[in-house]
C-alpha cells in the first residue's frame, strides 16, 4: 500500500473486484486484450507512483506509450488514497505476516495461500532465485494455457491468447509462473 494506490486495490491478477466491491473491468477503459490495460485502471495514480519512486531511491517518469494509456484511464467513485496511518499499519502487518511465513517455512510447513517452488512439494526443487542457485530443470513438457475469457469480436480477426511455458521435469512447476514470481 502506498500514496499512489487506492486503499481498496487488492490486485487484479487473481481478483475480479477490489475490496470496495468495484469490478476492475467496469472501471477500465477499452477491452482487456488491448495492451496497456494496467495503466487504464484508475486504481493506481501512475504519475504519482513514478514521482514517489516505484522502488526506494529510484524515481522516473512515465514513458510516452504508458503516458498515453494513463491519459485514457477510467474513473472510480470509490477510489480513495490511504492515510499515512493506514500505510504504516499495512506495512506493519506485511512485516508480521512475512516473519510468520518465514518461520513456518523454516520448519518445513507451507502456510495456506503461500506459493513456493514446486506444486506444493516443499523441498523438491531448491530455488533461491534471484540470488541462486535454482535447481529447476526446464526440460519438462511444454504446456499451453488458453485464455478462458477470450471471445470473438464481431468484425475483427481475433485470435484468443494463450500462454505456452516450459515446465520443470523434477517438480512440474511452469517456467512462466516461476519467472513471474521472481
Amino acid at each position: 500500500m502506498d500514496q499512489a494506490t487506492c486503499k481498496y486495490y487488492n490486485g487484479d491478477f487473481h481478483n475480479t473486484h477490489c475490496e470496495a466491491g468495484v469490478c476492475y473491468r467496469d472501471v477500465t477503459t477499452e477491452p482487456d486484450r488491448n495492451q496497456g490495460r494496467a495503466f487504464r485502471k484508475p486504481c493506481i495514480d501512475w504519475e504519482l507512483w513514478h514521482e514517489i519512486g516505484p522502488r526506494e531511491g529510484r524515481k522516473e517518469t512515465l514513458n510516452e506509450s504508458l503516458a498515453r494509456e494513463w491519459a485514457k484511464r477510467g474513473t472510480c467513485d470509490k477510489r480513495e488514497a490511504p492515510t499515512p496511518e493506514e500505510i504504516a499499519a499495512d506495512d506493519a502487518e506485511t512485516e508480521r505476516r512475512f516473519a510468520e511465513i518465514t518461520e513456518s517455512l523454516n520448519r518445513g510447513i507451507i502456510p495456506e495461500g503461500v506459493m513456493v517452488c514446486g506444486p506444493g512439494t516443499f523441498g523438491k526443487c531448491k530455488c533461491n532465485c534471484p540470488n541462486g542457485p535454482c535447481e529447476h530443470i526446464w526440460d519438462g513438457p511444454v504446456v499451453r494455457d488458453e485464455d478462458p475469457d477470450a471471445q470473438e469480436i464481431e468484425g475483427e480477426d481475433y485470435v484468443p491468447s494463450s500462454v505456452m511455458s516450459a515446465t520443470c521435469s523434477v517438480c512440474g512447476k511452469w517456467q512462466i509462473n516461476h519467472d513471474m514470481w521472481m
